[in-house]
């Protein structure tokens, strides 16, 4: 059975020991304090969403079939930040951290991408403004 908790645990803790900012694990817990700047607007923080899916691709087959203890791992990161240009150095500071690593001595991680449209919207945190950003990272687990 494929491991997927060193893996986490190894971006978790990538991103917190080098991120200028705070980093969440699936959301903001209820009664946190979000981070504010000086200015007063929301400082820039990450949360990391955790997926995975089992690999039945036959192109990931060796000479005895297809490889079942190969996961296909992904990452989701969404970067918040008050201000689109906040927003672009923490995506930029993830980006540089995540690309290329190998969690936990796994397959190195690629960027997948984010949606091309994003809305900057008070939503979910109960303040007036932040900008957001979800990006995908997708490596591979064996087990």
């Amino acid at each position: 059975m494929t491991q997927f908790g060193p893996w986490q645990d190894a971006i978790y803790e990538r991103l917190n020991d080098n991120i200028k900012g705070r980093v969440f694990i699936e959301g903001i817990p209820m009664n946190t304090q979000v981070p504010m700047d000086p200015s007063g607007l929301i400082a820039p923080m990450v949360i990391v969403w955790f997926g995975h899916g089992l690999i039945t691709d036959p192109r990931f087959g060796g000479i005895c079939g297809v490889e079942q203890n190969l996961a296909n791992a992904i990452v989701i990161i969404e970067v918040i930040a008050g201000n689109g240009r906040a927003l672009l150095r923490i995506e930029n500071e993830v980006r540089d951290l995540l690309t290329g690593f190998r969690p936990n001595g796994e397959g190195q991680l690629h960027e997948e991408g984010s949606a091309s449209v994003r809305d900057p919207s008070a939503v979910g945190l109960g303040l007036d403004i932040r900008f957001y950003k979800s990006v995908a990272y997708r490596g591979m687990v064996n087990a």
